[in-house]
């Protein structure tokens, strides 16, 4: 009483091939072919008919089983195989065509016509994967395995929607299969499989679909050649260049910290006694494995293990070979430190002859192991040292100068009074402005260049914050140093008063200004889950050299805007050039080395990396830092008294 609806040329083809299925199964075939359209039938108003579609594949029967398997019990049925044999046949066409393994007892195989089973421990060999026309994109009609002289069916019409979805074909989406198949049948005679594919309409055959068997562990990881071979051996071995910008080694995890796919890591040595590296590394050339990979981490060299699994890998590309390019490492903390800016990969050729170029990886190391008491105990010894020449220059030319300011530092207090507090002046908010315009400012650039720059930057936020919080210091303090006789001629003209306190006046109030955002940074660092540490106390040196250096440019500048107007602007522009050459809100870890060294040429740049070294790092920097940023500072503040000296006579001549 089950009726069967056809739609189609395709499936009323089918029908016609296979009369003695359907006689057996029906008790009447509905062709529901558009030159028949009075006999279509409501299949919801008839729940005995039967649907047939080729997009779904399956027969809407008590037995709910798709086509194929009836086919393929109708053949196992048979008294012989011979059934199967006496099929006639037809050539494979196309190089995609036939059957192809994909999982033996739930491993992974290669795409190569091989397969990789392994009897120990194991009563029964399962094969999994998928078979058809890909001529016609049609599945087949039973598909049977020989093994020897047996011959087993599988269970064909599985879902393949990989399959399906990689060929956009739904035609392809029911073509799976697997059998099952005692592991008595498998011995050292036995090298081959044998696949026999029946076509869809059970009239015919394919040719004959062999399958290379290795028995024992899969052997695609590691050549023997490369098993044994050490790092000094890897590193004889000639090379060959990459072809391929995918090429290479690829680290996905540091620590269990997912890293981006922009060849730079960020390893975090704090409290850890080892860093464990995770990823993958293959030939994508040639779509293979390697046959073994190093890494190098400064003098010393470490084999990885490789060849773990890589699923998402050889699904991404589609390709079975690179399912076990999988490799991990474990090197201990000891071997890092702030010295330590690249790792370089080292990958040996799949049979071990020949090496690929090295794979370099830019490195950030975060908590190298440093003693900060030394180098807080070597900054306290340069403050000192600082303070014994102001001593000295008061004790000789410079007395007079120091008994100046003796005697008008009340009018200095009133000036630093004013200076702050006068860029308040009937605002609403008052000083809360000093902290909520960095904010705001750090919220646009922050919104602008997150996904373009900060995508690679271990805790942007405060990496932005550090060149912002460094930069307005700087650009505040020398804007209003350098007007800073000119807005207050009217006092030094008629009274006489040392002019260099409007200057120092200034510059106090845009610290102080500078100390109010420093406290709205610091809370911004905890937010982050930076911990505080000792060399915190470091900071103290870059903001003692800036507003000794902003002194002597606020000089500099003071003294040539009172003769010459366009300074204004001028340094207007030099300020922008400053700013993006001080390397605020991107990195130049990617750039050359020695392009690296150029940006140490601008002051205003070493400040900003010592405070992301000490708070985002948590390493002081070297000795060479603390040096150079001496050199600039009082290099700008010994030109800066000079000039003012030298053209202090001249000021009242021209303002």
């Amino acid at each position: 009483d089950s009726r069967l609806l056809i739609y189609g040329d395709s499936q009323w083809e089918l029908f016609r091939n296979m009369p003695w299925y359907f006689s057996e199964n029906f008790s009447q075939v509905v062709s529901m072919r558009d030159d028949n359209p009075n006999e279509k039938i409501d299949y919801y108003a008839n729940p005995n008919a039967v649907l047939f579609a080729c997009s779904e594949r399956y027969i809407d029967t008590k037995l709910n089983a798709p086509v194929p398997n009836y086919i393929t019990s109708y053949f196992a049925n048979s008294e012989s195989i011979e059934n199967i044999l006496s099929l006639p046949t037809r050539p494979l066409d196309s190089s995609v065509n036939g059957t192809w393994i994909d999982y033996c007892n739930g491993k992974a195989q290669r795409q190569e016509r091989l397969v990789n089973i392994d009897l120990e421990n194991t009563q029964s060999v399962t094969l999994t994967g998928w078979s058809a026309d890909m001529v016609n994109m049609t599945p087949l009609g039973a598909l049977f395995v020989k093994v020897g002289d047996e011959v087993f069916p599988c269970s064909y019409g599985e879902e393949a929607s990989s399959v399906a979805d990689y060929f956009q074909n739904e035609n392809l989406r029911y073509t799976g299969f697997t059998v099952n198949i005692p592991t008595e049948y498998f011995s050292s005679d036995i090298n081959q499989l044998r696949f026999i594919e029946v076509g869809l309409d059970g009239t015919f055959r394919y040719e004959d679909v062999l399958y290379n068997i290795e028995y024992g562990s899969d052997k695609q990881t590691e050549g023997s050649s490369v098993k044994d071979m050490d790092a000094a051996a890897a590193l004889s071995l000639p090379t060959r260049p990459l072809d391929s910008p995918v090429n290479g080694t690829w680290i996905d995890y540091c620590n269990d910290v997912a890293q981006p796919q922009e060849r730079y890591v960020s390893i975090d040595i704090k409290n850890a006694e080892s860093v464990t590296l995770k990823g993958w590394a293959a030939d994508m050339v040639n779509m293979q494995p390697l046959g073994g990979l190093f890494i190098c981490v400064g003098d010393e060299m470490f084999k990885c293990d490789y060849g773990e699994e890589a699923g998402s890998v050889s699904d991404y590309f589609q390709n079975e070979n690179l399912r076990y390019t999988g490799f991990s490492v474990n090197i201990p903390a000891e071997h890092f430190s702030s010295d330590i800016k690249q790792i370089s990969f080292i990958e040996v050729g799949l049979d071990g002859t020949f090496r690929y170029e090295d794979v370099i990886y830019n490195a950030e190391i975060i908590g190298a192991p440093h003693n900060s008491w030394v180098w807080l105990l070597m900054i306290a010894v340069i403050v000192i040292v600082f303070l014994l020449a102001l001593l000295y220059l008061k004790k000789s030319n410079g007395g007079e100068m120091f008994q100046k300011f003796n005697e008008n530092k009340f009018l200095f207090s009133e000036l630093i009074k004013r200076d702050f507090t006068l860029r308040y002046k009937r605002t609403v908010l008052g000083m809360m402005w000093s902290m909520i315009s960095p904010l705001v400012n750090l919220l646009i650039m922050w919104l602008v260049f997150q996904n373009l720059m900060g995508g690679n930057i271990n805790h942007y936020v405060i990496y932005l914050f550090s060149g912002q919080l460094v930069f307005n210091f700087f650009n505040e303090a020398t804007s209003m140093g350098m007007t800073s006789l000119l807005d207050n001629a009217g006092i030094f003209s008629k009274v006489n008063v040392p002019k260099y306190l409007f200057l120092f006046s200034r510059n106090i109030a845009s610290l102080i200004n500078f100390g109010l955002t420093l406290i709205i940074y610091l809370l911004f660092v905890a937010i982050d889950g930076i911990p505080f540490s000792i060399a915190f106390l470091s900071l103290l040196y870059p903001i003692l050299c800036l507003t000794i250096m902003n002194l002597g440019i606020g000089m500099i500048l003071s003294a040539l805007y009172v003769f010459f107007r366009d300074m204004r602007y001028l340094w207007g522009i030099a300020s922008q050039l400053i700013m993006w050459l001080s390397v605020i809100f991107y990195s130049i870890d990617s750039m050359a080395p020695n392009v690296q060294k150029i940006f140490l040429l601008n002051p205003v740049y070493l400040c900003i990396k010592y405070f992301r070294s000490v708070v985002i790092e948590g390493v002081v920097p070297d000795l060479s830092y603390h040096l150079l940023m001496a050199f600039f500072s009082l290099g700008f503040f010994a030109a800066g008294c000079l000039i003012y000296k030298k053209k202090n006579h001249e000021f009242l001549y021209y303002i």
